[in-house]
């Protein structure tokens, strides 16, 4: 009798550890990139975002099954109580949830972990920064438009794209920038700059083309985007408004 006892308690020891680790694992932030979907895992609650409605609710993990329950006295801000299955990569960057009553899994959730990280994801970009010791804050006095160089996570390829991720054919750079200065409500004669967040591997000639399409189009300086241990974006939340800083071109 002792022994099966033993035994049972070694049984339930483990399994309670392995839901600790699973729990673990999931905290952290997870979004469907290309839809207005995110999930926000914390120890003792989970924020479930969706077109604009956000849901708060308690979690808990058993196996590979996923209970949400409403928080007392937030039950008119949380999801109903549910069962959801999940599944988790080998590295932990990516979830998959299928509700009750669907016969697969749903799109992959991304794990995102801060303001450029999340940027980068959208864009599905690759860009590690330069670094240099002495820079300044992006200029305030004029509109800022992001422009990502970088590396394309599936070919590898150079790639040139916009804040919502659209790739930027240059030659058309004027166009783009007059449409910004249009949605952003300013005047079509507001001083304008572009900050150029481009990977420091990328060689000279290619920038410098690059270069040659904002200079051409001759409506705003550039400003170089650089990172040091001091304005380390990755340091920043997940939903921070990034503030470049770098060099004026």
């Amino acid at each position: 009798m002792r022994i099966i006892c033993r035994v049972m308690m070694v049984a339930l020891g483990f399994l309670s550890c392995s839901a600790d680790r699973a729990e673990e694992r999931l905290i952290g932030n997870w979004s469907y990139l290309g839809f207005q979907s995110e999930f926000e895992f914390y120890q003792d609650s989970l924020i479930f975002n969706e077109w604009g409605v956000k849901y708060i609710n308690e979690w808990s993990v058993q196996g590979s099954d996923l209970y949400l329950n409403p928080l007392k006295g937030m039950e008119n801000k949380a999801l109903k109580r549910q069962k959801l299955e999940f599944r988790l990569s080998k590295n932990n960057d990516t979830l998959f949830i299928k509700k009750r009553g669907d016969s697969s899994f749903g799109p992959a959730l991304t794990r995102i972990k801060d303001a450029f990280d999340y940027q980068l994801k959208r864009n599905n970009q690759s860009i590690n920064l330069p670094i240099d010791k002495y820079l300044d804050k992006e200029p305030t006095s004029s509109l800022g438009l992001d422009i990502y160089v970088g590396y394309d996570n599936e070919n590898r390829k150079i790639n040139v794209k916009r804040i919502d991720g659209k790739i930027i054919n240059l030659s058309n750079i004027k166009f783009i920038t007059y449409n910004e200065l249009a949605l952003s409500g300013k005047n079509m004669q507001s001083k304008v700059h572009y900050n150029l967040i481009a990977d420091k591997s990328i060689q000279k000639p290619q920038l410098d083309s690059i270069r040659d399409y904002l200079t051409e189009a001759d409506i705003g300086d550039i400003f170089r985007v650089y990172t040091n241990s001091n304005v380390d974006y990755h340091k920043l939340c997940w939903k921070d408004s990034i503030v470049w800083f770098g060099k004026m071109e």
